[in-house]
């Protein structure tokens, strides 16, 4: 995992005081995905379980993200929002392109809070701010997150298709 840089600046205060003040809904189509399935099903996960997805329908007048480093502009995005004591287990994302030509970020929404977990392969990361932009230098590898902390924790998920 790469650090590409710290956009504080660029980050929304409104966007996270909706996310901390509504609920979210588990991710659409992982009933329809395989892997998805699979890996929901392992998990026993239903639509009370601790990961809270957010899409930009869920906020008025926001349709585009404006990623303030260079990409194609093809891109996906949800915000998660883990409440206290919530895990999102660890897995592999899947994609809607099997070509291979998958970029895969992650920025935190918050600085960190000891018990904001966010685990990639087997690393732990932490120590970041709000803004950072973690880039995956695998998209397909493993990582989960967790929330041992008395406060939500929310991140930006994007994949873009390059």
């Amino acid at each position: 995992m790469r650090h590409l840089g710290n956009y504080k600046d660029w980050v929304k205060p409104h966007i996270l005081d909706i996310i901390l003040t509504t609920d979210g809904q588990v991710r659409p189509g992982a009933e329809e995905n395989k892997l998805s399935k699979k890996q929901y099903d392992e998990w026993n996960l239903t639509e009370s379980a601790g990961a809270k997805f957010y899409f930009y329908s869920k906020f008025e007048g926001l349709h585009n993200i404006d990623l303030p480093i260079h990409n194609s502009g093809n891109l996906n995005w949800w915000f998660v929002k883990l409440n206290p004591t919530y895990t999102f287990p660890l897995h592999q994302d899947t994609f809607k392109d099997d070509s291979g030509s998958v970029r895969r970020l992650w920025i935190p929404y918050q600085d960190y809070v000891p018990g904001h977990i966010f685990m990639y392969k087997d690393f732990l990361i932490k120590d970041y701010k709000a803004g950072d932009i973690f880039e995956f230098d695998d998209p397909l590898a493993i990582h989960g997150s967790a929330n041992l902390s008395s406060i939500p924790k929310v991140s930006l998920q994007i994949v873009e298709y390059v």
